[in-house]
């Protein structure tokens, strides 16, 4: 993208000149998203955005929607004005306009309409002059333009034609426009339409406001105004999260301080001499047939599928288009009443409901739009969801009580199926849970449904059609034969645009299958909330339509059963809506509705009438009359964010067990992704219900995940836990080599060994910090890893890569900044594996392979430069052979021998493993001292005595590794660890013992010794065998077909046969397509099984 171009600052700029800059920078950002949106909405149109966007980005749905809906809304204003007739000439000013093309647009798309039309693009003169270059510089730009003519240099008009100016002024000085602009238009005489996008919010509130008066002196004129609003107040998350994106940046909204709400912005203009102005949210706007047909809100999800409906919601709340013209002709007869805090409470009782809060742990429990449920009325998981990073496979569990590991068995924790959003997890009457669809992207739906009984999952049938958003509950049939217990499914949203309006049965018996209805049905809908009164009755309230829009909707629905099974279903949504409450309880999507002490609740989502203030954020049910009413909350804690939250139900027997709300939070649109980071419990009926929280460090063993008295599941659950911890590790041997063919015993033997004593050449005594910024130049640009936490995970990507300079990168890891080098081929890193001689020439005498690995030397595949500082390398396997070289520093590593693989949690296919090995070796100690204030484990003297809580997804993998054989490497400088292929292993740095750490240019520092510094060289050991003639001659051995064909830039593609077994795995398995679920399963396990033999039968 080209960036504005400053103008020279003294070397003291001050500070509103820094700001200045600050202002113009947040065009860099914005043009990028809507270049992105023309790009994939506007492919059609002439590509006008790419003139001043070099380097194109794909945005997010999220970003790509809301800034699509921000240029129609400009655009509507635009056109309105265009089509109102008039015998003056109409001038349209854009006022902050960055590098917008809006005036080019407009010529294009509605070139009859802007005959005579003059278009005024105005901003800071820096800017307008670096615009005035690249509409010069572009002839599909200025090819729109007759009679152009460059303004000169100190001229405030940098370029005008007949249809354009580009004017330079400083809209703190708007009042010189007019002067400006006198050469060439006299605005009395016009008809004007002044268009402010964004801009003017970043003014001081008093020169924002004289634009407005400014505005206002003009008999014919028009202005359009978008801009930030705080509907709900700043301590609204959403709100929250914007003041602090735009104050980090430098460039505050000043406006939103001063006119928060729609009613304050439109009294900000009848201050300044206006009528009465229109003034909407966006997110109001959008459910507008006026301003948006249906047929365009459903067009937009066919050219890019979104399901952030949430998020733009809460984004369109926060911004408002208004408009303002003199003479005014707005009908303020017609005007709807829009849904405002407060303005509609009904006189009624509230009752007290205290909301207290309990933080989780730093960075756990963090997922959005997972699925919940109760397993008892004071135990509840939640599985899956959006994670910080991706999709979650996983369990969170949640509780009043004190818990002990092993209570949940490793396959509960981490089930066997796909990670996935937007499903449901639904509790039956018998305590088995049912698992229903869900999704990956929005165009890809999931039809797979799972049954956790008696501790473990099982794959049932799948419902008919894919879905997610869809509603669940359990109903339940009583008959002479007993009782048979079922999940009622509803609607949702399918692959695409397709919303469905079905309704399906399941049970044990007879898989899906569906009722006759009868009657009226409800529309198809994807986001509704439902719920059982009874055990053949309930509720469907809201969701969302097909086009966008939040349905006002609220439904009884009844199951008969005599010799068939029917649904019947009453509508009562003029019941409902008799009340202004009414309408805002029933007009939800992406709400819960779960039963309470009090009735049903009502809790969180987003509504289609404005924002959802506070107070109507949880509101009560009253199913017998079918009206609402608020409650008077407490809260203890910071203010949730109800967005992709999930809600546990209350037993309307309990006084004890309170309504618990966990997970949640959004995407703030482009200003950072707000999470909740605790548990709410709402304390409907007892001062003495225990808080809910995230479960940590459990206490008590129950025999079952699902708490089924019935049902003995003590097998079920791994002692890995409760006896075994974290498995006795074995030290990696020493050992000194002084020939070639010593060190070709220990390839053959291919166990890890640590090599002492070899001549690596100087670079242990050299290599410090100041000696490579002297000999690799201190602006040298590298990529580096940088994280936030010290365990680096590649699974979820809890780091960025980041591009630093060398000498700014050394200097952050020596002072305990948490980044890593794996050093890239300087000249092609996409396509060359990386060699120290070629990347670093200035420091690659200074290391040497020791003569005795002249196998390693002859068979070199790379040889990358490692540095790190205080951070943890995730759990990985290399497919080939490796000697680490520790040069500067300690490094202390877990390796893992082959066969431990199916223990460790590596995803077909892939290399790297989200197993955190070095938490739970240290929570293994935590619980080892918890039960044993004296018991000793080889690996607690070296561990912190923290009492930090432990994580269920801790639990998890100190289950996982309790299968394993570690083996540990502690390495010094000088030391060679010789890795044969395929061992898994992670690594961390390590304090050295005294004497043990390598020259450090800042010897006082406290992180000095967080740093190391490896050459780890990978060799093909495969393709020869050492003494054979063919040493360094890759790819003429016998092995030489093992390796994968192409480029391996990293040496760790898997093995020529590992692929092509998978591909022949994934053929196979499609020949059984055809056959019965049961029987297909049955085949594949059988061959499964055939082909476990023989790994044991030729692995040995």
């Amino acid at each position: 993208m080209e960036p504005v171009k400053k103008i020279p600052r003294p070397s003291q700029a001050t500070k509103r000149e820094k700001q200045d800059d600050s202002v113009m920078g947040t065009n860099n950002s914005s043009i990028v998203s809507k270049r992105s949106v023309e790009r994939i909405y506007y492919s059609h149109e002439p590509q006008f955005f790419r003139h001043f966007v070099k380097k194109p980005q794909r945005r997010a749905p999220l970003i790509n929607r809301g800034y699509w809906l921000r240029m129609y809304a400009i655009d509507y204003v635009v056109r309105q004005f265009l089509a109102e007739p008039s015998q003056k000439q109409k001038v349209i000013i854009n006022l902050g306009c960055g590098y917008d093309p809006l005036p080019f647009q407009c010529l294009t798309r509605w070139g009859e309409d802007c005959q005579g039309v003059k278009f005024l693009d105005v901003d800071y003169p820096q800017l307008m002059e670096r615009k005035r270059e690249m509409i010069v510089a572009s002839e599909n730009l200025h090819g729109l333009l007759s009679h152009m003519e460059i303004g000169q240099p100190k001229e405030a008009v940098k370029l005008r034609s007949d249809q354009y100016l580009a004017v330079g002024c400083d809209l703190r000085q708007v009042d010189s426009l007019e002067k400006i602009l006198s050469k060439d238009l006299k605005l009395s005489d016009c008809i004007i339409l002044c268009v402010a996008e964004v801009s003017i919010t970043y003014m001081d509130i008093e020169a924002a406001d004289a634009v407005i008066r400014w505005g206002a002196q003009y008999e014919n004129i028009w202005f359009g105004l978008l801009e930030q609003i705080i509907p709900d107040g700043p301590e609204h998350p959403f709100a929250k999260t914007m003041f602090q994106h735009f104050t980090k940046l430098n460039t505050p909204l000043k406006s939103v301080k001063k006119y928060p709400t729609l009613d304050a912005q439109k009294q900000r203009f009848v201050n300044a001499g206006w009528p009465l102005p229109f003034a909407e949210s966006l997110w109001e706007l959008w459910k507008k047939p006026s301003f948006l047909s249906s047929e365009q809100r459903k067009a937009l999800d066919s050219i890019e599928p979104f399901d952030e409906w949430e998020e733009f919601a809460l984004f369109a709340s926060h911004y408002l288009l208004l408009i303002a013209r003199k003479p005014s002709k707005l009908d303020h007869s017609k005007r709807e009443e829009s849904v405002t805090n407060g303005s509609h409470h009904e006189e009624r009782t509230e009752p007290a409901v205290d909301i207290s809060y309990s933080e989780n742990p730093p960075s756990e429990g963090r997922r959005r739009f997972g699925a919940a449920v109760n397993i008892t009325p004071s135990k509840a998981i939640y599985h899956g969801g959006l994670g910080t990073q991706t999709r979650l496979s996983t369990i969170d569990i949640y509780s009043q009580e004190r818990m002990e590991p092993g209570e949940f068995s490793e396959e509960i924790l981490v089930p066997p199926f796909t990670a996935r959003k937007c499903h449901t997890m639904t509790r039956l009457g018998d305590g088995s849970l049912l698992l229903v669809g869900g999704r990956t992207s929005p165009d890809k739906s999931m039809a797979d449904c799972w049954l956790a009984s008696n501790g473990t999952w099982q794959r049932v049938d799948d419902i008919p059609i894919p879905r997610y958003r869809h509603c669940a509950c359990a109903i339940s049939h009583r008959s002479p034969a007993g009782t048979s217990y079922r999940i009622l499914a509803a609607g949702g949203k399918s692959n695409g645009c397709n919303v469905l309006g079905d309704w399906l049965i399941w049970d044990a018996q007879k898989g899906w299958h569906a009722p006759e209805i009868s009657g009226d049905v409800p529309s198809p809908r994807f986001g509704a909330s439902m719920m059982a009164s009874s055990a053949s009755s309930g509720i469907l309230l809201g969701g969302m339509a097909a086009d966008g829009t939040v349905l006002e909707e609220y439904w009884e629905w009844y199951v008969e059963e005599n010799e068939s099974l029917r649904m019947s279903f009453r509508n009562r949504t003029q019941d409902a809506i008799r009340s202004k409450i009414g309408r805002i309880g029933i007009n939800r999507f992406g709400a819960a509705l779960v039963p309470s002490t009090l009735g049903p609740l009502i809790l969180g989502g987003v509504t289609g009438l404005g924002m959802l203030g506070f107070e109507d954020e949880i509101l009560i049910l009253n199913p017998n009359d079918v009206s609402f009413s608020r409650i008077n909350v407490t809260l203890d804690g910071p203010r949730p964010l109800l967005a992709g939250f999930s809600a546990t139900e209350q037993a309307t027997d309990s006084s004890t067990d309170g309504v618990a709300i966990f997970g949640g939070g959004a995407v703030c649109f482009s200003f950072g992704t707000y999470w909740n980071d605790g548990v709410w419990t709402l304390k409907t009926s007892s001062d003495k219900i225990a808080n809910w929280r995230l479960a940590i460090a459990p206490k008590n063993t129950t025999p079952s995940v699902l708490d089924t008295p019935s049902v003995d599941t003590n097998s079920s659950i791994p002692s890995s836990i409760t006896s075994a911890l974290f498995p006795q590790t074995t030290t990696i041997p020493r050992v000194r080599v002084q020939h070639a063919r010593e060190f070709n015993k220990i390839l053959a033997a291919g166990q890890p060994v640590i090599l002492e004593g070899g001549d690596i050449g100087p670079c242990a005594e050299l290599w410090t910090s100041q000696y490579l910024k002297e000999k690799l130049g201190t602006d040298r640009s590298i990529v580096v890893h940088e994280a936030q936490a010290k365990d680096m995970d590649f699974t979820s990507k809890n780091f960025s890569y980041t591009t630093k300079r060398l000498e700014e990168f050394l200097d952050a890891i020596d002072d305990g900044h948490k980044m890593y080098l794996r050093a890239l081929s300087a000249d092609k890193p996409a396509d060359k594996a990386s060699m120290l001689a070629d990347d670093f020439p200035q420091i690659a005498a200074d290391f040497r392979v020791p003569s005795e690995l002249e196998f390693v030397a002859k068979n070199m595949h790379s040889s990358p430069l490692r540095i790190s500082g205080p951070v943890n390398m995730w759990l990985h396997y290399d497919v080939m052979a490796n000697v680490y070289c520790q040069i500067r520093g300690s490094k202390r590593l877990l390796l893992f021998p082959p066969r431990d693989v199916s223990h460790l949690h590596f995803a077909p296919g892939a290399s790297s493993s989200p197993v955190n090995v070095f938490a739970a070796e240290a929570a293994s100690a935590q619980l080892a001292r918890s039960r044993d204030p004296v018991a000793e484990t080889q690996s607690v003297d070296r561990l912190p005595a923290t009492q930090a809580p432990i994580s269920p997804t801790t639990l998890a993998h100190i289950s996982a590794l309790s299968h394993t054989h570690p083996h540990e490497a502690n390495l010094r400088p000088g030391d060679i660890l010789f890795l044969p292929p395929l061992w898994l292993h992670t690594a961390t740095v390590a304090a050295p013992s005294p004497g043990e750490q390598g020259p450090s240019d800042k010897p006082n520092s406290a992180n000095a010794s967080a740093t190391s510094i490896a050459v780890n060289i990978f060799f093909r050991n495969l393709d020869s065998k050492p003494g054979d003639s063919t040493n360094g001659k890759s790819g003429s051995g016998a092995g030489s077909n093992f390796y994968a064909a192409g480029k391996d830039v990293y040496g760790n593609r898997d093995l020529r046969p590992y692929e092509t077994g998978r591909r022949d795995v994934d053929r196979i398995a499609k020949g059984f397509d055809a056959l019965p679920r049961d029987i297909r399963r049955f085949y594949l396990e059988r061959l499964a099984l055939e082909l476990l033999d023989k790994a044991r039968e030729r692995g040995g």
